[in-house]
């Protein structure tokens, strides 16, 4: 949004509530545009952390996969269901997997794109504002290559049904107990796909989607945080990935003093994962989870992201009234200073879209030269 004044005071218009919902969210998706360097893309707490995809895509029948997780102090109850999605002369039920994980992150990135062209908050047919991405084929695939991954046209095309026909319930519980608020929707949103009859080729065929309600909550509210793109996406297991923002988001007090200093890493224990995770059942043997945990973390070593050894203690733990105690593994991570000097980074980043934030709901009056789009206040 640009305001124009011929003086150095530019007065914000009286608009609806509606213009005011397209203004908000127009403003916080040119703040991610600004604050994410050309490697980077963004991080969404509750929708990242809930968001769990699955080692097995064709299922023998249409389910629901239901957990709860805590983040923070905030209970999150999480339902995904399955696609119905027609191959060839088969009807498949796909829950998804790796690869509409990485197109869905894919995503993310072209929406941070500098630019306008890549992106638009328009109105759905519910009369809610949305913010739209705007992208090909070959464009989608690109971004995936760079990064180590290479498919077909028509398997990311099936991989965009599969996020359009898979709903993720969000259920939050607030920390009085007395209220919650849910969030309901595919994946991705509002499919539009325009082309030239004539020519039907890739280049011309231009497909739009938007996001989950949650990645736009986030926005909204400010709660994403920036990542390193290129390493995530190189990361081979989609626990590592997991691992990698979860860290990124949660461990923002991260120094270099936590390599001598215990106290100052940053502790996951081996029963948060299973809970969280969701995959990870209690039902599976420990030592084949921890064979994977500690597999997904020398990922993040290979990566440079922390340090050898990761340090594991057994703790004991209480299962229930009147069963027997179990051990749990600690894992103590120091991060490496790229990591440090990451999180460090998005810190400042966080704080200085939360000024701005602030200052775009609480000012009537903004100070701007003539010309100057109110994005570059943050």
């Amino acid at each position: 949004m640009i305001l124009e004044s011929d003086s150095s005071i530019a007065i914000r218009p009286r608009v609806s509530q509606l213009g005011e919902q397209i203004r908000d969210l127009d403003f916080a998706a040119k703040m991610v545009v600004a604050h994410t360097p050309d490697r980077y893309t963004n991080t969404v707490d509750f929708f990242d952390q809930a968001m769990i995809y699955s080692a097995r895509r064709v299922q023998p029948r249409s389910q629901i996969r239901a957990r709860v997780i805590r983040i923070g102090v905030t209970e999150c109850h999480v339902e995904l269901s399955t696609a119905v999605v027609q191959r060839g002369d088969a009807v498949l039920d796909i829950s998804p997997g790796e690869r509409e994980s990485l197109v869905e992150k894919a995503l993310r990135k072209l929406a941070c794109e500098p630019g306008d062209s890549r992106r638009a908050v328009a109105v759905d047919g519910k009369g809610t504002p949305r913010l739209r991405v705007k992208f090909t084929l070959s464009e989608l695939r690109r971004s995936l290559t760079v990064v180590g991954h290479n498919f077909k046209l028509s398997e990311l095309r099936e991989a965009l049904v599969v996020l359009m026909r898979c709903s993720l319930v969000l259920r939050v519980e607030q920390p009085d107990g007395k209220t919650f608020r849910e969030l309901e929707g595919t994946i991705l949103q509002n499919l539009v796909v325009t082309g030239n009859t004539a020519d039907p080729s890739d280049g011309n065929t231009f497909f739009t989607v938007s996001f989950h309600p949650a990645i736009e909550g986030g926005l909204l509210a400010c709660t994403f945080r920036r990542i390193d793109y290129e390493i995530l996406l190189k990361l081979k297991s989609d626990l590592a990935r997991w691992l990698y923002l979860r860290i990124s988001h949660n461990y923002r007090q991260a120094e270099a003093r936590a390599l001598v200093d215990p106290k100052l890493r940053y502790h996951l224990s081996l029963k948060t994962i299973i809970a969280d995770r969701g995959e990870l059942t209690s039902a599976t043997r420990q030592r084949d989870v921890l064979r994977a945990v500690r597999s997904a973390f020398e990922e993040l070593v290979a990566a440079g992201l922390i340090f050898p050894p990761i340090l594991v203690s057994n703790v004991a733990i209480k299962v229930g009234r009147g069963r027997k105690g179990r051990a749990d593994v600690i894992f103590h991570v120091a991060g490496t200073q790229k990591l440090i000097d990451d999180i460090v980074e998005a810190n400042r980043a966080s704080r200085a879209m939360h000024q701005a934030k602030a200052l775009a709901a609480t000012t009537f009056e903004v100070k701007v030269r003539q010309s100057e789009p109110l994005a570059l206040l943050c």
